[in-house]
């Protein structure tokens, strides 16, 4: 709450002129206005596009916000909203290209050579060729100048009545990719590549100057490529010359070592790579070019799974209200410090990543700005068949039970302030309606940070950590099979969780499989029940003084990593 309150207090203060993204109907006014808008300016639409991300920044954060709280209801009104608000943008700059193109006359040099280019503030990358002079060319290289972006373009469009546009955008965003449920995600943005017809020119008849009027004087028309084959016509198309294109990709993004480019077919509805080669990236000038024979949506593709599942994961308290905690994905270690309400950053020391390290911000806000890099490491059910278990490169993970990962994700938070939380071994190993995991007491002997809290005792060497691994308690979390005639006797309703918990008695390093609990351990519907008598009474102080807005950070990175199904 103090939070929102703060954010609305800034937006006051600031005065800001843009929308609102928590009151819907300012984002449909700002939307309908602008489109009504008949100011076909280039550089005010692409300003104006400006003000509709910094709108959608916002939109971010509260979407951001919702996946940690996992109110999908609302996580679906923000995505909903910044889809049509990028879908206004893409609708806008085909307006003003229009513009430029139904003028092109205006923008052209002495030679009749006509080519605009922009750069936003935001990334957003512009550069149009409008082909006025229709003069015969082997192969036309244009260098949209100040925008890191250049187009070869081939013969068979040198005696065209054409345009081509290069719009890069920042984000992904592609009209129509909503239904995408492919296993891959576009990241580094997304290349808009168009050849777009021109109208037919404007005739001088003494005095007047005659101008056709049709759906180009307001708009644009896509062409297929090459000119004049149909758009069923496959093998016309991959047999044509191609175009070669080079993009100077965003320094914040983890480039893949073999980067794979493909583009959005919109009739399939799915990203193909066919006619896409010799692609390269130069890692020093982050300078990426690749050859294609389709002029339609472009992007970098990368598995949604490539850092996932979790190898193990951690999350240590070192003082009150503070923490700090590690997911070991397949590519990189993770290290978040928790702060109150706030994560930070630490780790890992990746070029890309450099301005997010030491950032206060909200779990959500951290690993979308993590997604936007290139590292996604909030999976989703969907994600499971292509996740793996360690060991094994057949055998998919276990989704858990939605109800018991729930519940068991909602109680670890409430003790993470006194305890460590770690992996278990055991945890893939015991199906859907079973959570494993581990907790060490730190109440006593809270760190700098400097430790670490192994999710595998047994991998450490030193006596300390030996001791350590001998501290560490397995927590066993599982649907309750209790008789429905026995819960009816139940009087104390927080008992009723339709869940247990229990301390048993297994480490890592054993062979063999027990439920069996721990000596003098009894199941409970709430960690805090089983707790009593397994930890000291300042462990139990520290629960209760632990703040709610840590408990709430720790439960939104618990919920966002899903570290007990995809662990």
């Amino acid at each position: 709450r103090n939070i929102l309150e703060n954010e609305e207090w800034q937006r006051y203060s600031a005065c800001l002129d843009i929308p609102d993204p928590l009151k819907e109907g300012e984002l449909n006014t700002f939307m309908s206005t602008w489109l009504d808008d008949d100011n076909g300016d280039l550089k005010s639409t692409l300003n104006n596009c400006q003000r509709a991300e910094l709108v959608c920044k916002e939109a971010n954060t509260y979407l951001a916000r919702s996946k940690g709280a996992g109110d999908k209801e609302k996580a679906a009104y923000f995505e909903k909203y910044m889809g049509l608000l990028r879908d206004t943008q893409l609708d806008k700059i085909d307006f003003s290209t229009a513009n430029v193109i139904n003028n092109a006359e205006d923008y052209a040099n002495d030679k009749r050579a006509c080519q605009v280019q922009q750069l936003s503030e935001n990334g957003l990358k512009y550069g149009l060729w409008v082909n006025l002079a229709k003069k015969p060319f082997r192969l036309k290289v244009v260098d949209f100048h100040g925008t890191g972006m250049s187009v070869d373009i081939p013969k068979p469009l040198a005696l065209q009545s054409v345009a081509l546009r290069a719009l890069y955008l920042p984000f992904t965003h592609i009209k129509g990719m909503e239904a995408y449920t492919g296993n891959d995600n576009a990241i580094g943005g997304v290349i808009h590549l168009d050849m777009l017809r021109l109208p037919k020119p404007a005739r001088r008849v003494k005095d007047w100057q005659m101008t056709p009027i049709s759906q180009l004087t307001n708009g644009v028309e896509r062409m297929h490529y090459p000119p004049g084959a149909s758009p069923h016509d496959h093998a016309a198309s991959l047999n044509a010359q191609p175009f070669r294109v080079k993009v100077t990709m965003p320094k914040t993004l983890v480039v893949p070592a073999e980067p794979r480019v493909c583009y959005w077919n919109n009739v399939k509805n799915e990203w193909s790579n066919e006619g896409i080669h010799e692609i390269t990236f130069d890692p020093p000038s982050r300078l990426l070019s690749f050859q294609t024979t389709k002029l339609t949506p472009i992007a970098i593709l990368q598995s949604r799974q490539t850092d996932l599942p979790f190898e193990r994961w951690s999350i240590k308290p070192t003082s009150l209200n503070t923490a700090e905690a590690t997911f070991e994905a397949k590519r990189f270690n993770i290290n978040i410090t928790v702060d109150g309400p706030m994560c930070i950053l630490t780790g890992p020391k990746q070029g890309e990543l450099e301005n997010l390290i030491g950032k206060k911000m909200e779990p959500g806000q951290l690993f979308t700005e993590l997604k936007l890099r290139g590292i996604n490491l909030c999976p989703t059910d969907e994600d499971a068949s292509n996740c793996f278990q360690e060991g094994s490169a057949e055998a998919p993970i276990v989704i858990k039970n939605q109800d018991l990962e729930t519940k068991a994700l909602n109680d670890i938070s409430t003790v993470a302030g006194a305890f460590a939380i770690g992996s278990s071994v055991w945890n893939q190993k015991r199906g859907s309606s079973k959570c494993v995991f581990r907790i060490l007491e730190k109440a006593g002997s809270f760190d700098d940070g400097s430790g670490e809290v192994s999710p595998r005792g047994s991998e450490n060497g030193d006596e300390g950590k030996q001791q350590e691994e001998e501290d560490w308690k397995t927590v066993l979390y599982e649907l309750d099979e209790q008789k429905a005639e026995l819960e009816t006797k139940v009087e104390e309703p927080t008992l009723s969780n339709g869940v247990k918990c229990t301390f048993i008695d297994i480490t890592e390093a054993d062979s063999d499989w027990t439920s069996k609990p721990e000596p003098g351990a009894v199941s409970h519907a709430y960690m805090n029940y089983s707790l009593q008598g397994k930890c000291t009474p300042e462990a139990l102080d520290v629960i209760r003084e632990t703040s709610s807005e840590y408990t709430a950070t720790i439960r939104s990175l618990l919920i966002l990593t899903r570290v007990l199904s995809f662990s």
